[in-house]
Formats: structure tokens, sequence, C-alpha cells
């Protein structure tokens, strides 16, 4: 083979080798570019996510005033807000109603029943009202839940 057959051979691979990096490069950016939408999809979703303790109006039976009773409540990813008892036996939820499909609404409430910082949920044909120990609580569970309107 001769000297000048050999550069030749040498600069097709080195041309080779130049596209093959190039290629390599958009893959590798094109990567980057749906890890970052995935990861903004999921903070977008864990935004949408709450849980902790509320005190959720059990309705009032015949000449017996409403109460509150603390529940442990989760808003989920998918828009399902649960509450269930906060005693150890009782592990399943006793109630939810699905923002994902209804959206709903959500607004703070004048303190009832010697409740302060009051809440009314209204999803799925139904009002729920929630009190929280604070405000800001208050706010946050507000803000949290508007954001499936």
């Amino acid at each position: 083979m001769k000297l000048k057959d050999v550069g030749a051979l040498e600069l097709a691979e080195t041309e080779k080798l130049k596209s093959e990096v190039e290629r390599l490069k958009a893959e590798a950016k094109l990567a980057e570019e749906r890890a970052e939408n995935l990861a903004n999809l999921l903070a977008e979703k864990l935004s949408k996510t709450k849980e902790g303790t509320l005190l959720k109006k059990m309705s009032g039976v015949l000449g017996v005033r409403s109460s509150y009773k603390p529940r442990h409540i989760r808003l989920t990813p998918t828009g399902d807000f649960l509450w269930s008892s906060l005693s150890s036996d009782e592990k399943e939820h006793r109630g939810f109603v699905s923002l994902s499909d209804s959206g709903g609404s959500v607004s703070s409430t004048d303190p009832s029943a010697g409740q302060d910082f009051t809440f009314e949920l209204n999803a799925g044909g139904r009002t729920i009202a929630f009190a929280a120990e604070t405000e800001v609580e208050r706010d946050e569970w507000i803000k949290v839940i508007s954001a499936w309107q």
C-alpha cells in the first residue's frame, strides 16, 4: 500500500470518528434535555402533593352539633385527596375526592365551631370543611389544592 493511500485511509477514519463524536454529542444533549424535562415534570407533580394532619369537620346528627376530628390527609401526585383516622388500627382511608377529575375549588372560610384557620374543599359534588393548626399551614394546603384547578 502506498503512503498516499495510507494517508487517505487515515483521513477517512478521522472523519468517521469526528462524525461519530458529533452524533454521540447530539444524543447526549437529547438525553440531557429529556432528563431535564422529566425532572421538571416530577417537580411539578411533587409541588401538587402534600401530607399532614388536619381537622375534618364531621357532620352533626339531629340535635348534635358538628365537630372537628383529626385526620391524616394525603394529596397524591395523581390528584387524590385522601383522609384517614389517626388511630393505628385504621390504616385505610376513610374518604377521598379526586381533584384530577373534577378540579374542584378551595377557599378559606370564617372560623366556625370554635375552629380557627378553616377552609372548604369543593370537589366531586361535595363540600368538605377542614381546619389547620396555623394560618400558614392552612394557606399551604390551599395553595397545593389550588394547583389542581
